[in-house]
């Protein structure tokens, strides 16, 4: 076997251990309400998106109510890579999150002051959608990405006298998730688009159990604070690995081939604790103060797991095992 096809094969592994320590993949928030209060929806929500945020502003609601909420989003990016002359531009569709909620507030019920149950659906609070040139500087990082999480939720939330609420929301989480990477294979340091290996991944995952909680408590009538929290959530998708081999002459000489497209991914989304309070200057005014954590440490890798693909070549009767 040559020594190209080694260090080509050599690169392509790499790519399935590679490390991401980043800051986060989600970019915040659902709702129109939230996003026009950069994120500050936690002391108080009793709109249909309390679901997700503290679904302890559900318990407010009484009879029947509808919240849709739909989101289009573009992320007009581009950049220059250090010590590069090509600018780099997202060419991506708009990406589509929808959501909606149906509740119903029953009021009153036994010592109990408000009731609330709702049953709905949002989409992901991020831009699921990058797609940068094949043959661009940025390749070895991304080349496109295509993932959307919808989060079907069902939430209780009660109240008690005036003063103290409660919510709890039960998830299942459905997503996809399609990514292309490039990776370089040949001698040294190089950009020769010929001597990139790429790796394309389309997995979908099951249902995924989650959970959403919250409390708000109003120690005066004009003053809310409220408490949630969102549970961490390990991503597993199962589907479809498609590798192209470098199309330079000494990985072709070798009829080098790969066989088998089965794997997993797997990553985990963080936990997520929102404190607000809110204070009612007059019935149209209001003043709210967030702090939101989340735990992207939690993100620690974000793991491709190949099932039976295998390079196969001309040169060689041993198999290499992904």
């Amino acid at each position: 076997m040559s020594f190209n096809l080694r260090l080509g094969i050599t690169s392509l592994l790499l790519l399935f251990s590679t490390q991401a320590l980043a800051a986060g993949i989600e970019f915040p928030d659902n709702g129109a309400l939230a996003i026009g209060r950069a994120g500050a929806h936690a002391a108080n929500p009793n709109d249909g998106l309390a679901i997700q945020y503290n679904p302890a502003g559900l318990a407010e609601q009484r009879g029947l109510h509808f919240s849709v909420d739909t989101k289009l989003s573009k992320m007009n990016l581009s950049f220059t890579p250090y010590g590069e002359s090509q600018t780099i531009r997202n060419a991506a569709a708009p990406f589509f999150a929808p959501g909606g909620v149906l509740s119903y507030g029953f009021g009153k019920l036994s010592v109990l002051s408000d009731l609330t149950v709702a049953i709905g659906g949002v989409g992901p609070s991020a831009v699921g959608k990058l797609k940068y040139p094949a043959d661009g500087a940025q390749r070895y990082a991304l080349i496109s990405s295509d993932y959307f999480i919808a989060f079907y939720s069902l939430a209780l939330a009660a109240g008690y006298r005036d003063w103290l609420r409660y919510g709890v929301t039960l998830q299942a989480v459905h997503g996809t998730a399609k990514f292309s990477q490039a990776v370089w294979s040949g001698l040294g340091k190089g950009s020769d688009p010929s001597f990139d290996a790429t790796a394309n991944i389309d997995v979908e995952s099951g249902f995924i159990p989650a959970l959403v909680t919250g409390v708000t408590v109003k120690p005066m009538p004009a003053l809310s604070i409220g408490l949630s929290y969102r549970s961490r959530i390990a991503f597993r998708g199962s589907g479809t690995l498609q590798n192209k081999l470098p199309t330079s002459d000494a990985v072709q000489a070798t009829g080098a081939r790969v066989e088998g497209d089965k794997a997993d991914l797997l990553l985990t989304f963080p936990d997520v604790v929102r404190l607000g309070a809110q204070y009612r200057l007059a019935p149209s005014w209001l003043v709210e103060l967030d702090y939101v954590w989340e735990g992207w440490s939690a993100l620690k890798t974000i793991e491709v797991h190949p099932k039976g693909v295998v390079i196969k070549s001309n040169v060689s009767t041993d198999p290499i095992v992904l």
